[in-house]
């Protein structure tokens, strides 16, 4: 019934008829406009153009004609769309056609789109024109401030229109007060350093700077002027050397070894030079660091508490970037040491670019020679050989094409290269040497790091900000030997290890407004490890034994990031973020948090802070136990997978500073647990085997056991700084433990526990002379002390056995480690070049520390022997500045 009322309502006549004229006159307006439109653009007038459309689409368009005078058009355009029809003629006009009714349209100009205001710069240093990071801005008349990321930039958007007082603050450096109206130009504003030449004083700025108090706990930025007035041990100019002068950073050995901070290993600490990780950051066997002070622009040091941005390494990261090179004048320095000599250059190339090119080599192959040729009463001749020598070279390009982008690409290389050939039986009497032998052993071993980084920055808009990185960073090693211990035995090997690490990353910065910025990122890594063996072992004419392995694999991480830094209030500031990576095979994204805090009560007198961070490791460095063919220098890093998980960790941490006046006074506590850390599986094993077990991952692997690492501590350090003087002090209790299966999942002193720490220098530089005293004291390392000895006799020996019982690793402890270094110098003008020659005396009161104890059995005792540290050692440095 429904459907037939449908039917007879659309067929009665009269009714469709009054239906089908309201649907016309209700639709007309429709109608007009969906006429066909065509524009044939051949520079006509654009009144007649208008005037075109407005007749085929049967519509009105009113327009003075002062707008549309002398203006042509070129649209061509087909269609319906009237205000399609119009924004092709009026492309480029500046004028939009607005509707005012039906079939109505009014010629108007557009309005100007709204501008984004802020505040935009670049803080650059006024003498060399490098930027500097981490420059605090101040916005007086509205509460606000930010620190200048790594190329100097800083931005405050959403400001209101007009002037605005600033302060921009920079340790070393004039404090620089403008007033800047907010608009969308990008300032370059330049502070002078802050020195008195006539007097010959360093005079640094003692004004509190919430930029220069670093927002994460364990964050550490010293100024490059700072850390060159801090001494090296074996002198010259060394930055992780420097850095030891920090509370909770020492080094593994006496003068040797890697960095250890808050208590973990050296291999968890990730080593970035301008962006690219560099696995063996070492010179000597360790005793020299790669990294030389006066190279570069500015370090960050991150112990523990990291930004989202940072990942891979469970300890710490050193964020260095190299300097610019000067942009106004040239600028040379060299220098002659103990061990080495280096240079510098620095120089502009244009107006929009610059360049630095730095150097060093060691010179101690160059004065006792790489070749001995020797002979005897019989006539038998050889040539001997003791040449060993490293070298290094840095490079940077930077290019600035406007204002708003900069480039620049870097280059490192750096080889450490050792050739002996010695009679095997060595004694103390140098002059033995040097004479042929049937009896000898031939090591030659060389490694090296090479390092390449592109780096694009841009400020793509008022609050998008770019940076792109790439990188690729190769360290390879070689240890070929040859032993001839016997006329009828030898050894020969040859073992290599080579990584590449090769990777794009991708960051933007997004200031949202002037208390909310974001940085976002991804980061795309393929990692190559390969190594091989090949060693030959002739016991006698009759038996050989050879083991030839190769190990290679493959590793792809991709990460994505993103980090938040919110300014809740004037004294409140809150950082957030979450990374995620994927590692390997393993398709599972793991995720890390981090989140710190910062409360200022006082920007002077009282800042604390505080951070829980999450991370994972996904490579371990591990080393052959058993072999002395390989594994004698170089060391092994295995990419972790499902049968070998990273380690993972996590840490909290609270700090306190406070800048009363000329001081810096600091104080962090800590508190650090790591899971699936690979720990020896046999503590008590000796490296005294030949061949051992092999190389491939498996062997080594088994070699190993997964086991936990605990650290915590208190740190307490002080800075003051006022004129010519400068003194610091740290003192570092912590304690770290690792627990493993072997341990009877006990915890026992990890390898580097070292329960207290202190260190000061104090240093006065005048005019001429200038004079420092440092002070090292510290527990000394654990070690595994035997308990009690035992004897083993069998049916057929004539004499019992005596082995000793160590129930326990680490059970003992070395003595007190202490030493007392001086140096002096004195600057004077010669050649009208800035001089400066320094003599530092090493160990001044030759104290011999005992750095190590070997316990053997003898008869019905144990003999124990003491090695000990480095005697008094004279070192000099010569450097010239033109």
């Amino acid at each position: 019934m429904v459907r037939q009322a449908r039917r007879s309502f659309f067929c009665s006549p009269r009714l469709g008829a009054a239906f089908l004229a309201l649907l016309v006159i209700g639709l007309a307006p429709c109608l007009a406009n969906a006429q066909r439109i065509v524009i044939e653009g051949d520079r006509r007038p654009l009144a007649q153009a208008l005037s075109d459309v407005g007749t085929q689409a049967n519509v009105d368009v009113v327009f003075a004609q002062r707008l549309v005078a002398d203006l042509y058009t070129n649209c061509r355009y087909r269609g319906s769309d009237v205000a399609s029809a119009f924004r092709c003629l009026l492309a480029g006009t500046r004028l939009e056609a607005r509707s005012t009714g039906p079939a109505q349209y009014v010629l108007v100009r557009a309005s100007a789109p709204k501008r984004r205001l802020g505040i935009f710069g670049t803080v650059m240093d006024r003498e060399t024109t490098q930027p500097l990071p981490g420059a605090n801005v101040l916005v007086i008349d509205r509460g606000l401030g930010a620190a200048s990321n790594r190329t100097g930039f800083f931005a405050f958007p959403t400001m209101p229109e007009g002037p605005h007082r600033i302060r921009i603050t920079f340790l070393g450096y004039a404090t620089l007060d403008t007033f800047v109206v907010a608009g969308d130009r990008v300032h370059r504003f330049e502070l002078k350093p802050r020195a008195l030449e006539s007097a010959g004083l360093l005079v640094e700025s003692t004004e509190i700077r919430p930029g220069d108090q670093t927002p994460l706990p364990g964050m550490l930025t010293p100024p490059i002027a700072r850390l060159e007035r801090l001494p090296a041990s074996l002198g010259g100019q060394d930055l992780l050397e420097a850095l030891t002068w920090t509370p909770g950073i020492r080094r593994a050995g006496e003068v040797s070894g890697g960095l250890l901070i808050r208590g973990a290993g050296p291999d968890q600490n990730l080593y970035l030079l301008d962006g690219a990780p560099v696995y063996h950051p070492w010179h000597a066997f360790s005793l020299i660091s790669t990294f030389q002070t006066e190279t570069f622009r500015s370090v960050r040091v991150y112990r523990g508490a990291y930004p989202a941005e940072f990942g891979g390494r469970l300890s710490a990261v050193l964020d260095a970037e190299l300097t610019d090179g000067s942009g106004l004048q040239p600028r040379v320095q060299a220098a002659l040491n103990t061990h080495s000599a280096r240079f510098l250059i620095e120089a502009p190339l244009s107006s929009r670019a610059s360049f630095m090119f730095g150097g060093r080599r060691s010179y101690i192959d160059r004065i006792i020679g790489k070749s001995h040729p020797v002979s005897d009463d019989s006539g038998r001749r050889d040539t001997l050989r003791t040449g060993y020598f490293f070298y290094d070279w840095t490079a940077k390009l930077v290019f600035r094409p406007d204002d708003r982008s900069r480039l620049s690409i870097m280059s490192y290389r750096g080889r450490d290269d050792l050739d002996l050939r010695l009679p095997f039986d060595l004694s103390l009497d140098l002059s033995s040497w040097l004479r042929p032998t049937d009896l000898l052993f031939e090591v030659r071993e060389f490694w090296r790091n090479r390092v390449v980084s592109t780096r694009y920055e841009r400020l793509l808009s008022e609050r998008w900000y770019l940076t792109a990185t790439a990188h690729d960073s190769r360290y390879q090693a070689e240890e070929s030997a040859f032993l001839q211990p016997s006329s009828s035995s030898s050894v020969q090997s040859s073992y290599n290890v080579d990584i590449r690490d090769t990777g794009l990353r991708i960051d933007l910065d997004y200031f949202h407004s002037a208390r909310n910025r974001m940085r976002m990122g991804v980061l795309a890594v393929g990692r190559d490890f390969e190594s091989d063996v090949d060693a030959v072992v002739n016991y006698n004419p009759s038996l050989t034994e050879r083991l030839k392995e190769a190990s290679n694999s493959r590793a792809v991480e991709l990460t994505a990031y993103v980090q938040s830094t919110w300014l809740a209030t004037e004294r409140l500031e809150v950082r957030s973020g979450l990374r995620a990576a994927a590692f390997g095979s393993d398709r599972l994204a793991r995720l890390e948090p981090r989140l710190s805090v910062q409360w200022s009560a006082d920007p002077q007198l009282l800042v604390m802070r505080a951070s829980f961070t999450r991370s994972y490791q996904y490579l371990h460095r591990i080393r052959d136990r058993h072999s002395v063919l390989y594994d004698l220098v170089s060391s092994r890093w295995i990419p972790a997978s499902n049968s070998t998980p990273p380690v993972r960790g996590t840490e909290i941490a609270l700090d306190v500073e406070s800048r009363p006046q000329d001081w810096t006074l600091r104080a962090s506590t800590y508190y650090r647990e790591q899971v699936h850390v690979l720990l020896p599986r046999d503590a008590f094993q000796s490296k005294n085997e030949l061949a051992g077990p092999g190389i491939e991952v498996g062997t080594l692997l088994g070699q190993y056991e997964s086991g936990t690492a605990r650290a915590g501590g208190v740190e307490a350090g002080g800075t003051y700084q006022k004129g010519a003087v400068l003194a610091t002090l740290g003192l570092a209790i912590e304690r770290s433990v690792t627990s493993g299966p072997s341990d009877g999942d006990r915890f026992i002193p990890a390898r580097y526990d070292v329960p207290v720490t202190t260190r000061g220098y104090i240093e006065r530089r005048g005019q001429t002379w200038s004079y420092g005293l440092g002070l090292l004291a510290r527990s000394g390392y654990p070690i595994t002390v035997p308990e009690a000895r035992y004897a083993v006799a069998g049916p057929v020996d004539d004499e019992p056995t005596t082995y000793l019982f160590r129930p326990t690793a680490h059970n003992g402890r070395l003595p007190l480690y202490w030493r007392l270094d001086v140096n002096a110098s004195r600057s004077f003008v010669l050649f009208a070049a800035q001089w400066r020659a320094q003599l530092q005396l090493y160990n001044a009161l030759g104290h011999r520390n005992v750095i190590d104890r070997f316990f053997e059995p003898d008869g019905n005792s144990v003999h124990v022997t003491q090695r000990r540290g480095l005697p008094i050692l004279p070192l000099f440095e010569l450097r010239v500045d033109l």
